[in-house]
């Protein structure tokens, strides 16, 4: 049992320490018991533990020679046996220590990769232990090699909106002065007299750039007024059968074909290359006709003369003088729609219905009698789109 043991080893100590493969026999329990014999052997030297004890025995037998106690090699009693055991002990734990030490090195190989600074000089003395300095020199190694840094994945460009009005604003310049230099005054005021009265448009031409210019430019014009309905630049060759759809709509199309032919027969057409425009069905002419025509004549003559020398440039990169002459005809045109419905909300009545929705109701014939009577056709026209 555990008494037993005890009383042995303690017996143990007490006794002097025998020569290597000597043995002792001792009957530490009583007389009765057996007795128990230690033989001391020879050790293995392929341990660092076995090593460190092979280095004392040459140490106490070097001391044994040099007339100094045997520590307990000759019977030197019990307190020479226990200093033996004593130093061998804390011997025993500074090389498991070491040995710790080694394994706490190939752990950091592979883990610690943090880079740091060497010491100057590894090989002067210091007060730090070997593996330390072993640590600091290879965490010095790692330092001059590139951490991966972390990609970010691309910030997204912001998702940019342009309203109706900012859309207009960067078509009326080019497009407006494209138109100008195909159609005639005359007929760009037939053009937006059928605009205005939501016509079924065909715009023919075979130069895509005049071909979009024409048909964009009907947006530009409309302003502070809106399109509603369709309006395509382009229109496909195998959709020609669109435009047999009951909806207003102004659409480009570039080549004149038979079946362009059949189904644009009954259709408002604008030949910009030609510079005709045929407007089907009962079309009156817009209010003060003639007034208008005399302010837009020489701002139209001279966005003409402005384009004459920008025909090699691309149909959107119209020059300076160019931009200035269209603008001017484009605000001269504005000013004279906006007149025409200035009065507009004199003759509309809104009510808040049970939903919180503001509703106008337009009092047509009101509005329609404020005109002239060479204009009220027109209008009572226009109030119905």
């Amino acid at each position: 049992n555990a008494c037993d043991s005890l009383k042995i080893l303690c017996a143990y100590k007490k006794m002097p320490l025998p020569e290597i493969g000597a043995s002792v026999t001792f009957a530490p329990l009583s007389e009765d018991a057996p007795s128990i014999t230690f033989t001391r052997r020879v050790p293995d030297e392929s341990t660092s533990t076995t090593r460190a004890a092979a280095e004392r025995e040459r140490a106490a037998a070097a001391a044994a020679a040099a007339g100094v106690s045997g520590l307990g090699l000759e019977g030197g009693g019990g307190d020479g046996s226990r200093s033996e055991d004593t130093s061998t002990t804390k011997e025993d734990e500074e090389t498991r220590r070491e040995e710790e030490d080694e394994e706490e090195d190939d752990d950091d190989d592979e883990e610690d990769v943090r880079p740091s600074t060497p010491p100057a000089d590894l090989s002067e003395p210091s007060w730090k232990s070997p593996s330390v300095l072993r640590r600091a020199k290879r965490r010095g190694n790692n330092a001059g090699k590139t951490q991966p840094t972390p990609t970010r994945p691309p910030r997204q460009p912001p998702r940019v909106v342009i309203t109706p009005a900012e859309e207009a604003s960067h078509l009326e310049t080019w497009t407006v002065a494209a138109l100008c230099r195909c159609l005639s005054l005359e007929n760009i005021l037939l053009v937006l007299n059928g605009a205005l009265l939501e016509k079924q448009m065909v715009v023919l031409c075979p130069n895509l750039g005049e071909l979009s210019a024409c048909v964009l430019s009907v947006a530009a014009l409309l302003r502070p007024l809106r399109w509603q309905s369709l309006m395509l630049p382009v229109l496909p060759q195998d959709m020609i059968s669109f435009l047999e759809a009951p909806v207003p709509f102004v659409v480009g199309v570039q080549h004149k074909t038979s079946e362009v032919r059949r189904c644009t027969k009954d259709l408002s057409r604008v030949n910009a290359y030609k510079d005709t425009v045929k407007l089907r069905g009962h079309t009156p002419a817009l209010p003060r006709l003639k007034e208008l025509s005399a302010v837009l004549r020489p701002l139209h003559y001279a966005v003409q003369v402005a384009m004459r020398g920008s025909r090699r440039h691309p149909i959107a990169e119209p020059s300076g003088e160019a931009r200035i002459a269209a603008r001017a005809f484009l605000s001269a045109w504005r000013e004279y729609l906006a007149a025409v419905v200035a009065n507009l909300r004199a003759y509309a009545i809104t009510e808040v219905n049970a939903d919180e929705e503001r509703v106008s109701i337009l009092l047509k014939d009101s509005f329609v009698d404020s005109f002239s009577r060479t204009d009220r056709a027109f209008m009572r026209a226009f109030c119905e789109t």
